[in-house]
């Protein structure tokens, strides 16, 4: 394997650099990962981050309680405390974004490039009720980088533009913002093109990995006196981009965003109005960038439609004490067609029009109940209705008679169900925070949460593996008579500062009943129907079941002086099933994060080492795989060339270590170098450069 820049790298690379430092203005305030927890705000710089890595997941490794999920190099998704998948909400520039697939290759983060991330917020512990209708499993906010006011009626002309490469799959991205404004108006454009090849590891390649994506928004603002009104639009085109955890490929997704939005900022007052909407059309295969199937039965291409729309409505008293109410709306809708392409008349209708419509009420305040002691509390209402249309199968030809009668007699049993269902749910969350000192702060957590089922969970009727990305290579029906989930879960912890050294450490329990999960079917149609495409693998239903988590987490800093500095990040969960003795899936194993910093006025350093424990304690319900323990060295750095210039570079696992990450899925495509059913590995030695330009 080689790890030297291509050509075509080195020249991107040394362009970016030779025609930025030609150039000189004031640079921006540097973008940051904001980890919230408690009434404290830890800011992580961006500056050392390799945007060049597309998936902005990527950026949460090394915070407390976050873990990411990979299926394929644009399809990764946050795990906070063990929860992630549709259990953790994701709000991009204030909207809450759906994926368009049925397995999630859109995931909610495929649409906030790194390269364009402004900061992202993870509530630690339990998020507030304003932060979304269902956050059992925590909340990721996102903000991407957009236009700004001036401070005055001049016009001006600013932006930022970043190119940079790397060298393990040969990946090349270029982003650009560029906004003309004055203090009551401004208007932004943002383009971006990413691309790569396989990534490659100490072994061979990891096929299909390679992927594409361009990305083109615009927006426009209005101030005058206390009142903003803004409104924007977006088009992202992704093309061919693997995914070998899944069983099929991305061909295109194309999706189109709007939103508009309007805030009131009164001396002691605030409103805010946000309205958007996501259209995206989806297609994926199983023959055009991995090994095609044996026969031209085999061949599938699968194309999903899915749209949401919603909307939001905040009123904040901001006098002695802050109080917040607000009303929120979310309503989506999906279909996905599976045809053959080798077969004009074959149609599975995998699902038909499902829709899952919310609205939410909620209302939180801060009460000083002492000069030492306050009080963060909120309560929410939301309301849940889900339906789906009829399905069928129609050009079932070649297949042995019975089993199409199966497929026939699975349709017409769902199209008779009642498949009209709602929940009504309750969430509260209250957080008692006591100031010992200045110094010393202790905080307490206690929440209610609730999830309704998914869609996937619902009507998925026909064993499948669109499951939201659970990428365990078990086939799975659903169960429109579902349950929704509902969580109890306590929080405890302290921030500490000691002169030089700083620590945050929490401890938190969660009880989860009629929690949903696959559980293992031994009889009926569906059961004499599933073909078991992988050895050891199953017919599982979702199914409710009774769960918990618990675990530890910390994050640590300790300063040598203004220039050195050591931090580290400490994970522990669990996920056990509380009716049965058995693990949940696709937990992250213990880990631990330490790093040497060096921050000088202009350059820095540092030196990273991530550890991750073995993990046995997995589920045999998903014939889960265990995983060894291993570790990773990275090294990065940044020097700011010039007040407007800044390189940055690094070197991803730097000694080459052949491993595999938990959290990443089983192989599903035909691989020389990888066998089917093994965990994929992870990312071989890479080098990376990226220039950032801000005007």
């Amino acid at each position: 394997m080689k790890y030297l820049p291509s050509a075509f790298q080195r020249g991107v690379i040394a362009a970016a650099v030779a025609s930025v430092l030609s150039f000189y203005a004031e640079a921006s305030d540097v973008p940051v990962i904001i980890v919230e927890g408690g009434k404290d705000v830890f800011s992580i710089s961006l500056e050392k981050k390799n945007t060049v890595a597309p998936d902005s997941t990527e950026l949460l490794k090394g915070i407390a309680g976050a873990s990411v999920v990979k299926n394929g190099p644009l399809t990764g998704f946050a795990q906070y405390r063990g929860m992630f998948g549709q259990r953790v909400n994701t709000v991009i520039d204030g909207a809450t974004h759906t994926s368009g697939g049925p397995n999630w290759m859109d995931a909610p983060l495929h649409y906030a490039p790194a390269a364009q991330v402004s900061n992202i917020r993870i509530y630690r512990g339990p998020s507030p009720v304003s932060s979304g209708q269902e956050t059992i499993g925590g909340s990721v906010i996102v903000e991407t980088k957009s236009g700004e006011f001036t401070a005055s009626t001049d016009v001006t002309l600013s932006g930022e533009i970043s190119v940079g490469g790397e060298t393990n799959n040969n990946a090349t991205m270029v982003s650009g913002l560029v906004t003309i404004a004055n203090q009551n108006h401004w208007l932004n454009v943002k383009a971006l093109d990413e691309q790569a090849d396989d990534m490659g590891f100490d072994g061979g390649e990891i096929t299909p990995t390679e992927y594409e994506r361009s990305r083109f928004d615009v927006g426009y603002s209005f101030r005058s006196g206390a009142h903003e009104f803004e409104v924007g639009g977006g088009k992202n085109e992704t093309g061919d981009a693997g995914a070998p955890a899944l069983p099929m490929d991305i061909s295109s997704v194309d999706t189109d965003m709007a939103h508009g939005k309007y805030t009131y900022q009164g001396d002691d007052v605030a409103v805010e109005v946000l309205l958007f909407a996501n259209d995206v059309e989806h297609v994926m295969t199983n023959h055009h960038l991995r090994k095609e199937p044996g026969d031209m039965m085999g061949y599938r291409t699968a194309t999903a439609k899915g749209e949401s729309q919603g909307g939001k409505f905040v009123l904040r008293l901001e006098g002695d004490r802050l109080f917040e109410v607000g009303i929120d709306v979310l309503q989506s809708e999906h279909s996905t067609d599976i045809t053959n392409p080798n077969m004009p008349m074959f149609l599975v209708k995998n699902f038909s029009k499902a829709t899952r419509d919310g609205v939410g009420a909620y209302a939180e305040s801060t009460f000083e109940l002492s000069e030492a002691l306050s009080l963060d509390a909120g309560v929410r209402v939301n309301y849940i209705r889900m339906d789906s249309g009829d399905v069928s199968v129609t050009g079932i030809m070649g297949m042995a008679p019975m089993m199409v009668v199966r497929m026939e007699s699975l349709a017409t049993s769902f199209n008779a169900s009642d498949r009209s269902q709602d929940n009504a749910l309750i969430d509260w969350v209250a957080t008692l925070t006591y100031e010992l000192s200045d110094d010393v702060s202790v905080f307490a957590g206690f929440a209610r949460k609730n999830r309704a089922p998914s869609y996937q969970e619902r009507y998925l009727w026909m064993p499948m593996e669109s499951t939201g990305g659970l990428a365990d290579g078990n086939t799975y029906i659903g169960d429109v008579e579902l349950d929704a989930e509902l969580s109890h879960e306590v929080n405890l912890g302290f921030d500490l500062t000691a002169g030089v050294f700083d620590v945050s450490p929490r401890v938190f329990y969660r009880n989860v009943d009629d929690f949903i999960q696959g559980v293992a079917v031994i009889g009926g149609t569906a059961f004499e129907l599933n073909a078991m495409p992988l050895p050891g693998r199953e017919l599982l239903q979702f199914s409710n079941v009774d769960a918990k988590f618990y675990g530890f987490d910390m994050n640590w800093a300790y300063r040598f002086d203004s220039e050195w500095s050591l931090r580290g990040v400490l994970n522990y969960v669990r996920g056990k099933r509380r009716d049965v003795s058995d693990d949940l899936y696709r937990i992250a194993p213990a880990n631990t994060l330490y790093a040497l910093d060096y921050d000088a006025e202009k350059w820095g350093v540092s030196v990273e080492n991530h550890l991750f424990a073995k993990q046995d304690e997995v589920s045999a319900e998903n014939n889960e795989l265990r995983t060894g323990g291993y570790g990773t060295i990275n090294i990065s750095g940044y020097v700011l060339l010039t007040d407007a210039v800044t390189l940055t570079a690094g070197i991803e696992n730097l000694l080459d270590k052949k491993y595999q990450d938990h959290l990443t899925g089983y192989n599903r495509a035909v691989n020389a170098d990888i066998a089917l059913d093994e965990r994929l590995p992870g990312k071989g030695r890479s080098l990376y450069a990226q220039a950032r330009w801000v005007f």
